[in-house]
């Protein structure tokens, strides 16, 4: 969220501004955007759902407009949706499989992508830095620096890092054998009962086992 304001302070654009002109249009991304519903040909069957009930887990929540239909090409995040508008450093982005394996192939490369600069080594080194107070959180990133994040699987290579979204996304970057592993779910858009989403008693929607079981098949 820091980030994005930082961003924005910097630069003088709207965040969603910024990134579209200097990275996903660059880049020739066409399915990355925040508030993807608004000024744009997209319908709600192009999102998957990601909750049934709105923010009310089931109705267990209540505030003043709060929404309770389901939820789907809006930004889920509560924080992002009622107070920034959708448009925020820490969630409301979306994106489809084919842009994210552009995206995450840049991290791969250390910036670059063909003959695209986005960012040097110095700032690809200081995103991967990790905090002092906890190893596992980098700059937008988590780092498998202690292997505590079950999420990351029983093989990735400890300077490995990652992000898991909220709404049941997971994304696994590990440098050592250059792959990317993108998980993209909607575990949360199922029942809510005693607490928990029903989509998270799932492997799928645990992550770490799928991780691991894509390290088993590649062999490595």
């Amino acid at each position: 969220m820091l980030l994005g304001l930082v961003v924005e302070h910097i630069t003088g654009l709207s965040l969603d501004q910024y990134v579209k002109r200097n990275i996903y249009q660059p880049l020739g991304l066409t399915h990355t955007l925040f508030n993807p519903m608004y000024n744009t040909s997209y319908q709600k069957s192009d999102f998957a759902a990601t909750e049934i009930n709105g923010n009310t887990r089931n109705h267990s929540i209540n505030f003043p407009n709060v929404r309770t239909h389901v939820l789907q090409g809006e930004a889920h995040d509560e924080k992002s949706f009622y107070s920034m508008n959708g448009l925020s450093g820490h969630a409301g982005l979306f994106s489809n499989l084919n842009d994210m394996m552009i995206l995450t192939q840049i991290m791969l490369n250390k910036g670059q992508y063909g003959n695209l600069t986005f960012w040097s080594q110095k700032v690809q080194d200081l995103f991967l830095t990790p905090y002092p107070y906890d190893v596992t959180f980098g700059l937008g990133w988590r780092l498998n620096r202690n292997k505590s994040l079950p999420w990351f699987g029983l093989y990735t290579f400890d300077q490995a890092f990652g992000h898991e979204g909220w709404t049941g996304t997971c994304t696994v970057i590990d440098p050592k054998y250059s792959i990317a592993i993108i998980l993209l779910t909607n575990k949360r858009h199922s029942l809510y009962i005693n607490g928990t989403f029903d989509g998270e008693k799932f492997e799928t929607g645990k992550y770490g086992k799928i991780m691991t079981l894509v390290y088993e098949a590649l062999g490595v």
